[in-house]
């Protein structure tokens, strides 16, 4: 029969002791009796510990043999910041259960609090070492590029909306790098906030598609993947379109046994090519804007 097992609130080495409520308990609930035996948590060891006394305010207890003690997996414990002597106890106490790490943290108010901090905690990763590279495309790149691996390591941060427009320090920090890169290209507040909103939409939207191409190809086994690949059981509705010729391109397409991927699940084009057409197109509004300048003077 398994023994409970108590951690003492005091002890020398052959006898320990359980106070207030945790005595009460076992005294009142589990009708503790001399003779009665308990596994006790005493001096950093466990021993089989006997009753030797009964109050409902103590408990004592004679340490016998001390037991074999194995942690089946290393325990770290995160642990609020609170009165001294309260932590100092809870150290104490994780000691002696056999907590390998201990990791403070401070108070989070509430959830959305919490949504900020790792939110802030990505945006961090986004941000470019100093100093920024001086041609305005390459910064604009790298910052895209920066954006779209932090989006890649957390891609739950896509799925994450936050509910409060509060902006964080690291948050800040993108979008001051994002505004001093498009500054250099003299365009209007409007545009300038244009382009910068156009690299985040590309960013984005690119990321997000990743993602849910990835989880519907997780979703399908092999079978699933290659029914897609050939359009092999088409829906009703889409077969009727193919047989009636309504679907050319689309029947072309599917007839190919050389397709390498899924209807429904379309194939990644690289995240370089596009953003390279975006900032081609930024260019040449550059260039068209700097030409009107040069027209009305």
């Amino acid at each position: 029969m398994t023994r409970r097992r108590w951690i003492a609130d005091t002890a020398t080495e052959s006898t320990a002791s359980l106070l207030g409520k945790e005595a009460e308990h076992l005294a009142r609930v589990l009708r503790a009796h001399p003779g009665m035996e308990a596994d006790i948590v005493a001096n950093g060891r466990v021993y089989r510990g006997v009753i030797t006394t009964v109050d409902s305010h103590e408990i004592n207890f004679a340490l016998h043999d001390e037991l074999p003690f194995e942690r089946a997996l290393p325990l770290t414990l995160a642990l609020a910041v609170f009165k001294f002597d309260r932590m100092e106890w809870a150290i104490e106490k994780a000691t002696e259960l056999g907590v390998a790490t201990m990791t403070p943290y401070t108070h989070v108010e509430s959830k959305d609090e919490l949504l900020d901090l790792m939110r802030d905690a990505v945006a961090a990763e986004m941000l470019l070492p100093e100093p920024l590279p001086e041609d305005w495309r390459a910064a604009l790149r790298a910052i895209a590029e920066r954006t779209r691996l932090a989006y890649e390591a957390h891609p739950w941060s896509l799925d994450a909306t936050p509910r409060r427009p509060r902006a964080r320090i690291n948050r800040l920090r993108h979008v001051e790098q994002s505004i001093g890169i498009v500054r250099r290209l003299g365009l209007s507040p409007e545009t300038s906030r244009a382009v910068l909103l156009s690299i985040d939409d590309y960013v984005i939207g690119y990321c997000t598609r990743a993602r849910a191409r990835q989880r519907m190809l997780d979703s399908l086994g092999p079978e699933g993947k290659d029914a897609l690949r050939h359009l092999s059981d088409p829906d009703p509705e889409v077969a009727a379109a193919l047989d009636a010729g309504e679907l050319p391109i689309i029947k072309t397409i599917a007839g190919r046994r050389d397709r390498q991927h899924q209807f429904g699940v379309p194939p990644d084009s690289g995240f370089e090519p596009g953003l390279d057409w975006l900032l081609d197109g930024i260019e040449a509004s550059v260039a068209r804007a700097a030409d009107e300048q040069v027209a009305t003077h």
